[in-house]
């Protein structure tokens, strides 16, 4: 797919979610004691997806949806003259701009849009500076793949009347993908979030982005910030657990979730280890960004292209503080290559404070460190990359099953919390404890019970020990390094 346009195929709205900022909490039983102070996360199946939110987590975008019902829309845009309605249309009090507003929110949902069109054009002349109707018509417009007027439309309706600014934001956003203009979609996520803070939908929206443009390292800080606030959907937490390249399986069959760009797509080509095509992909691109350029390097790596990957190098110059973890690994690669394992180690303990989930990194950190000597951290180093390739594993069958195994999630929850990453294994002890009731494991007198355990836990717990650091360099100290290829 083009980063560049916009398939037919992308181009039609979903008019049954045509708010951004919707937010449904699915309580797990009928009679859910709703003013208890704290509820546990509350999930969502559907699709073999689980979202878990708690009322902390929802209160945001529940203000969204409470703004965008108040704030449905239309274009001012010159248009012909409108046609006699369809019959049926009778019944509606033409005189009533309400009434026709919901006639023509029943017509588009329905996926009439010639009528819902002629619809919000009458109620453009009833009541024309009515911001419903506004928003309404720019639906309309949107639905017909109109995208360019259904934008200046709502930008209008902001200029106007600054109240409707946050949903126009996130609404035009949304617009803004499915025409391919991602720059412009991230700026207005990104002025959104400054205003609603972290978490929420606007950060689930980010992060979507981000993983379908590759950018997973920026994805991730999103989606980590979801998994401690307990609002994290399954898909989500399999993207935690290989940033550097998506686990196989993970992205579904679905045109919303397809690669942007050369380096998404490369990076889903790493993913099933397609090195020749996902070297063709990024090599591609004339004037590559870091990460295009980092990841290219890697690839350089991954198949042993020294000679490419020192010209890489010397084209890049001197690393410094912004080179993304693909740029660090590769780093390691060539001087490792070159017996410069001190070199290596340094390069390798950057990158995997960027990327801990790197086990391919862990596990060229304990060849160099054994190289050098350091026999414990090598030891420590091999196992911090046994124990990812294990996630990952389970990662896989999960994705490519119809639902997770109990043994699976139990193991891959184990892993997790020997890896100190306790919001991810709260998060996939929710996942389980669904699964297990949907099963009829347990009851769901049971279930409500571990998720409320599971909500406290969540609570109280810190989302990183105090040596963290420490914990994801394995004891190394860079510099304590043994001298002389360091540099």
């Amino acid at each position: 797919m083009s980063d560049l346009s916009l398939p037919a195929k992308q181009g039609r709205v979903n008019t049954r979610q045509h708010n951004l900022f919707v937010v449904v909490l699915l309580i797990l039983c009928i009679g859910c004691d709703r003013s208890k102070e704290e509820l546990p996360p509350t999930p969502r199946t559907e699709a073999s997806t689980i979202e878990f939110a708690d009322p902390e987590a929802a209160s945001t975008e529940e203000s969204f949806d409470e703004t965008n019902s108040k704030t449905e829309s239309t274009v001012a845009t010159a248009v012909e003259e409108p046609a006699s309605l369809e019959k049926g249309n009778a019944e509606i009090e033409m005189a009533d701009p309400a009434a026709v507003r919901d006639a023509a929110i029943e017509s588009l949902e329905a996926g009439d849009l010639d009528r819902a069109f002629e619809l919000t054009r009458r109620a453009k002349r009833l009541d024309p500076a009515n911001p419903e109707t506004v928003f309404l018509n720019a639906r309309v417009l949107a639905a017909r793949n109109r995208f360019a007027e259904a934008v200046q439309a709502l930008d209008d309706l902001a200029a106007a009347v600054p109240e409707a600014k946050l949903p126009v934001l996130g609404q035009t956003a949304e617009w803004m993908v499915l025409q391919g203009r991602y720059d412009e979609a991230e700026k207005r996520y990104t002025e959104l979030l400054d205003v609603v803070g972290e978490g929420g939908l606007v950060s689930r929206r980010l992060a979507q982005l981000f993983l379908r443009q590759g950018r997973r390292v920026e994805a991730a800080e999103h989606l980590r910030v979801l998994c401690r606030e307990g609002n994290i959907e399954e898909v989500e937490l399999r993207a935690l657990l290989s940033i550097a390249k998506p686990i196989s399986g993970e992205q579904p069959d679905n045109d919303e979730l397809e690669p942007i760009g050369a380096l998404g797509r490369a990076r889903l080509l790493a993913s099933g280890e397609d090195w020749r095509a996902a070297r063709a992909e990024i090599e591609s691109v004339g004037s590559p960004s870091i990460d295009e350029s980092a990841l290219r390097a890697r690839v350089y790596a991954s198949v042993d292209e020294f000679d490419s990957l020192a010209q890489w190098l010397e084209g890049a110059g001197k690393p410094t503080e912004t080179v993304p973890p693909d740029g660090w690994f590769a780093i390691a690669c060539l001087a490792a290559h070159q017996g410069k394992h001190a070199r290596a180690v340094d390069a390798l303990c950057n990158g995997v404070q960027l990327d801990p989930t790197d086990a391919e990194a862990y596990a060229q950190l304990s060849k160099s460190l054994a190289e050098l000597g350091m026999d414990e951290q090598a030891k420590d180093a091999a196992m911090r990359a046994e124990l990812l390739r294990q996630t990952q594993e389970i990662g896989k069958r999960m994705s490519n099953a119809e639902s997770p195994g109990s043994e699976d999630l139990a193991s891959l929850i184990k892993l997790l919390r020997q890896l100190r990453r306790p919001s991810e294994a709260l998060a996939w002890s929710a996942v389980a404890t669904i699964y297990a009731q949907s099963r009829s494991e347990i009851s769901r007198a049971d279930a409500i019970k571990k998720l409320e355990q599971i909500n406290q836990d969540r609570l109280v717990t810190a989302s990183e020990s105090s040596d963290i650091k420490q914990f994801i360099l394995c004891g190394i100290d860079p510099e304590q390094l043994p001298p002389g290829d360091s540099q």
